[in-house]
């Protein structure tokens, strides 16, 4: 995945239904993961986990003694049907491979939509919850889906790179090359700018960048034909891969 990141840590509520990905890197790093869960959203009543060793180190345990976390516990080994989180978690792989089949994502992409699925599984109403959402159990908020109504999941669009400026500013108009770049929409950036602010994945560069500057580039209206032009070029000239 993106980042260095070999492993998704998964926390589900067993009252709430709130689901929260961590990534990491190793299994070692559950401690810290466990941390940031606690600090984004409280410490638990109690823990349920498989018994894995990083999840009963003594970084954990002083973990829970600090936020006063109650009894930690654990399921019998090669029974993992008791760990109530393993059943979100078959519900999220088989949705991820669901939309990756769907929109063709490649593999090394698993990360970005599992993120996507996971923070799409908070925001929708749930009839076991009484018909709320689970950040809504959990927070007492109602959630904004907006930010999950105008793209989907690796849908190709258009970001921008930076405002044009005439020449008192350094810079010359008309620029040699667009303003705007393809890429593929990968899910809102939750903690960056504004609630529309997307994890676009760029198509020239494939790296994750943030913005909040984003249209569709399915229009074929609306198309940018310099951007178009500039990455079927790079894909001619093989300095970028099909994806």
């Amino acid at each position: 995945g993106h980042g260095g990141c070999t492993i998704l840590e998964i926390f589900h509520g067993c009252d709430s239904s709130l689901t929260e990905g961590i990534p990491v890197s190793k299994k070692s790093d559950f401690p810290a993961a466990f941390s940031d869960f606690i600090r984004k959203w409280g410490a638990p009543a109690s823990l349920f986990t498989d018994g894995a060793l990083e999840e009963c180190s003594k970084a954990v345990t002083d973990l829970m003694r600090m936020y006063n976390i109650g009894r930690h516990f654990k399921s019998e080994p090669n029974h993992q049907n008791q760990n109530p989180a393993e059943r979100k978690i078959q519900d999220i792989m088989r949705t991820v491979n669901g939309i990756m089949d769907r929109v063709g994502a490649r593999s090394c992409e698993w990360l970005l939509c599992c993120l996507f699925v996971i923070g799409l599984f908070n925001v929708l109403a749930q009839e076991g919850l009484g018909g709320i959402t689970p950040t809504q159990k959990v927070t007492g908020r109602v959630p904004d889906v907006s930010p999950y109504l105008e793209f989907t999941f690796r849908q190709r669009i258009y970001h921008k790179l930076s405002k044009l400026t005439n020449s008192r500013d350094g810079q010359h108009f008309p620029g040699e090359t667009s303003s705007e770049r393809t890429g593929f929409w990968m899910g809102p950036a939750e903690d960056q700018g504004d609630i529309l602010t997307y994890w676009i994945l760029d198509e020239e560069t494939d790296q994750l960048v943030v913005r909040s500057e984003v249209r569709s580039a399915e229009d074929p209206k609306t198309q940018n034909l310099r951007a178009n032009a500039k990455v079927q070029a790079g894909l001619e000239s093989g300095e970028l891969g099909a994806a």
